[in-house]
């Protein structure tokens, strides 16, 4: 379980959560918020926050949920890479077939 800066995790389905030495709590209808700012004297949760409801249920926001995107990137980068060493040979080729002019 985990929320960035200024969000909240929101889940009110319900999850375990293991702690220390085999202890388990399970958790329902939860809504935290690290790092709260009080100072107003009315506190209340950023306008933004993760929900375990959304990707059904557990704990949601795992580090894993950043491969896709990451391969995704990884495979255009490449792509484009492969594009541009394409035409770098197209074009070599094309300038050696031209000669010189001559008055």
């Amino acid at each position: 379980m985990y929320s960035n800066l200024g969000t909240y995790y929101n889940c009110s389905k319900g999850f375990n959560l293991t702690l220390e030495k085999g202890v388990m709590v399970k958790m329902t209808d939860v809504k935290v918020q690290a790092f709260m700012d009080d100072k107003s004297g009315k506190p209340s949760f950023g306008s933004t926050g993760m929900s375990c409801d959304s990707n059904g249920g557990g704990d949601s926001g795992t580090k894993t949920d950043a491969i896709v995107p990451i391969a995704v990137g990884a495979a255009l980068a490449a792509m484009v890479v492969i594009v541009l060493i394409g035409y770098c040979i197209g074009r070599r080729r094309t300038m050696a077939g031209y000669q010189a002019m001559n008055s």
